[in-house]
């Protein structure tokens, strides 16, 4: 299985992540500065809530190794 890590889940990355979730094809990782559960419904993501992507890439890729691709879905 593929293993894709997105960067951001507001309203892009929240529905690109269930999209490629549902599709069975991929185990997904979300990443988000917020530190609510976006994915409550959605069990099979697993989110790395309250992550500063930009200043902490690193230790999150450290937590999750061996990732096949990084999408990045911030608003910048």
């Amino acid at each position: 299985m593929f293993k894709i890590l997105v960067l951001g889940a507001g309203q892009i990355g929240t529905p690109v992540a269930k999209m490629l979730h549902y599709s069975g094809d991929y185990e997904v990782h979300s990443a988000d500065m917020s530190n609510e559960d976006l994915f409550i419904d959605s069990p099979g993501i697993t989110y790395h809530p309250g992550t500063d992507v930009l200043n902490d890439l690193s230790t999150l890729l450290t937590k999750i190794s061996n990732v096949d691709a990084i999408l990045s879905c911030l608003p910048f």
